[in-house]
């Protein structure tokens, strides 16, 4: 649900809402039309209480699913390499964080995963896909420092035995693509593999 704060309600007068993706709702009155409020989203708590944050990133708006990764970086931050099981909690948000449409989302969801994969000793299932998306959408189409993100952490698994197979595996699906852009993005990150002197 969205409150409108009471200075804002109208003495009178038909009102129609309509929510954009930055959380803006756009208020028309009869007696003044085309008014724009930033509303109060609800949508981060029930009742008074904060949702978790698997429930948090199912939010329509983008800074809230923002700020779940954010707070993941801290909460891994503030965590002890050693404690694998309080890094491991986190596997829910690194699911389809690839298909995040914001790309601030993504690139912090990206910052979040880089540091989850460095030290977390669960083995996603997901992994074989979420590496394809690095070289489909990370790679091929994303901005500059998603770019980068996605071959950083691309080597990063490389050098670690059990997810090597599964980059090896998501560089040669993707490079016999008929898309000429994802073909190419798989020889580039086979290409910052050879830089980085982590294949042979």
């Amino acid at each position: 649900a969205w409150y409108l704060p009471e200075p804002m309600i109208s003495p009178g007068g038909t009102r129609k809402y309509v929510k954009n993706t930055e959380g803006v709702i756009s208020i028309s009155f009869a007696n003044s039309p085309g008014k724009e409020v930033k509303m109060f989203d609800d949508e981060s708590e029930t009742d008074g209480e904060p949702l978790p944050l698997n429930e948090k990133l199912k939010s329509s708006v983008w800074k809230v699913r923002l700020q779940v990764y954010e707070e993941i970086i801290r909460n891994l931050q503030a965590t002890a390499s050693a404690n694998k099981s309080e890094t491991n909690q986190y596997s829910f948000a690194f699911v389809n964080f690839m298909k995040d449409p914001h790309a601030l989302v993504q690139e912090k969801a990206l910052e979040a995963f880089k540091l989850y994969s460095r030290r977390s000793s669960a083995n996603l299932s997901t992994l074989p896909e979420i590496l394809q998306a690095f070289i489909e959408k990370g790679i091929a189409a994303g901005r500059p420092q998603t770019r980068n993100l996605c071959i950083d952490i691309m080597c990063q698994l490389y050098e670690k035995s059990n997810t090597e197979s599964h980059v090896q595996e998501a560089i040669q699906t993707t490079v016999w693509q008929r898309n000429p852009k994802v073909s190419w993005a798989a020889i580039q990150a086979f290409l910052c593999l050879l830089e980085a002197s982590i294949v042979e």
